[in-house]
């Protein structure tokens, strides 16, 4: 496992945590200080926001083809590639697992040890429920890419593996955990102009994350219920700016590492004619990658170096619940939920996202509503990190079948693993 690391004051860019910065606070300064607690929880924020995210949007993405590669590098080939071409020590594959768990080492640092630092109490919640947030989302992300992980970072060697659905589970926990929290002890003032910012909603992300999770766990009561407290008005963003730049606007962009570019058509066979997403998302180009994919310019959430990222999408919701209610009742049930999303503007989205299609007039069978659900999902979920597990979960053609729309079905364990918990990793998915 991730072995114990000296946790820095200012966790602030993409760097090493295992690195010792001199000019830094030590790690008592860092853990057992009022400030140090909050410079923490703001690093925290920030490492989500610049780093997390890079290898849990890009690097799925590429496997599930929403992205194509630009560079000749041969981990990004070889990640496109997939299939059995994608070694144990491919280094993308292996960001995806260590800054998940540099994230959850974070978060259990904070739940640790905000509570015994003296400040508000609001302001306390509110980091012990930030904490539990991120390490939800690295359990989630460690959950969707492989098919069992450890759940703790606090053992050096020997860590326990679980399978996914316990991953899952753990993280719709913490995420209650959290809600229950701050509901006891809401968030002060100084936690939500010193921490958060005016752009993440601390409470509808709990909520909404929880939904996701729950709705990834088969659990679609739960998941119907906890997608429907969600304040479809609001709005929670990962703020960025030029120094704590887009990560996603970073690889692809022309100012910056030119390592991805979107595929054309929002990187799905199903996407229907007039969809104003595509436009959302992409500008069409006559490009193509490295290997003859066409390829476009990424817009939307992604068109700059500060443009921010969200937290989750009103569409996301309201996909869940008709997912949700496919699953338990009659699928044609699903068909007003769908058509909310079919149908939206942009100019009713919190988030700006609309579709402007009409409603759907496709078979109610259980397949026919999944596919479409899926459809949606990839138009409206483009690049937030959940195609690969949504074409797992609804079916969509896999690397063995023809035309596949993935090209693996879970990653392998990265070899750095194996080699320090040698008695605990699984063995390694075929593909």
């Amino acid at each position: 496992m991730i072995p114990g690391l000296l946790l820095l004051a200012f966790m602030l860019s993409a760097c090493e945590l295992d690195v010792t910065n001199p000019n830094t606070a030590s790690e008592e300064e860092v853990l057992t200080t009022r400030e140090g607690i909050i410079n923490f929880a703001t690093g925290i924020q920030q490492y989500h926001a610049t780093s997390f995210l890079e290898a849990s949007v890009v690097d799925p993405g590429i496997t599930a083809k929403e992205l194509a590669t630009t560079t000749t590098l041969a981990n990004y080939l070889e990640l496109e590639s997939g299939g059995t071409d994608l070694q144990t020590d491919n280094p993308n594959v292996l960001r995806v697992w260590s800054r998940s768990y540099r994230l959850m080492n974070m978060a259990e640092q904070l739940i640790e040890n905000a509570g015994n630092v003296e400040l508000e109490a609001g302001t306390q919640s509110g980091i012990i429920a930030l904490a539990h947030f991120h390490k939800a989302a690295a359990l989630g992300v460690l959950a969707q890419n492989f098919e069992s992980a450890a759940m703790f970072t606090d053992q050096t060697e020997n860590a326990e593996f679980s399978g996914r659905m316990t991953l899952f589970g753990e993280a719709v926990d913490l995420l209650q955990t959290a809600i229950d929290l701050i509901s006891a002890t809401p968030v002060s003032a100084e936690f939500e102009n010193r921490i958060l910012g005016d752009d993440f909603d601390l409470e509808n992300s709990l909520l909404a994350y929880k939904a996701r999770f729950l709705l990834f766990s088969e659990r679609y009561q739960e998941a119907y219920d906890a997608a429907a407290e969600v304040d479809l008005d609001a709005t929670s963003y990962f703020s960025l700016d030029g120094q704590n730049r887009n990560p996603i606007y970073n690889i692809w962009s022309t100012t910056g590492l030119e390592y991805v570019a979107p595929r054309e058509s929002l990187g799905t066979p199903l996407l229907e004619d007039g969809d104003a997403r595509l436009a959302f998302y992409i500008e069409e180009t006559s490009e193509t990658s490295v290997n003859d994919i066409p390829i476009g310019a990424l817009r939307g959430f992604f068109s700059t170096e500060s443009s921010n990222i969200p937290a989750y999408l009103t569409g996301e919701m309201i996909l869940i619940q008709a997912e949700a209610i496919a699953n338990l009742q009659n699928p044609a049930d699903a068909v007003p939920y769908i058509d909310l999303v079919r149908t939206k503007s942009a100019i009713v989205d919190p988030y700006g996202i609309g579709a402007g299609l009409e409603p759907y007039e496709g078979g109610t069978d259980l397949e026919s509503i999944l596919e479409e659900i899926y459809r949606q999902r990839a138009a409206e979920l483009f690049l937030t990190g959940m195609r690969f597990e949504d074409s797992r979960r609804l079916g969509r053609p896999g690397p063995n079948d023809p035309n596949p729309e993935r090209n693996r079905t879970f990653y392998p364990y990265p070899e750095r693993e194996r080699l320090n918990n040698p008695d605990n990793v699984p063995p390694n998915p075929p593909i």
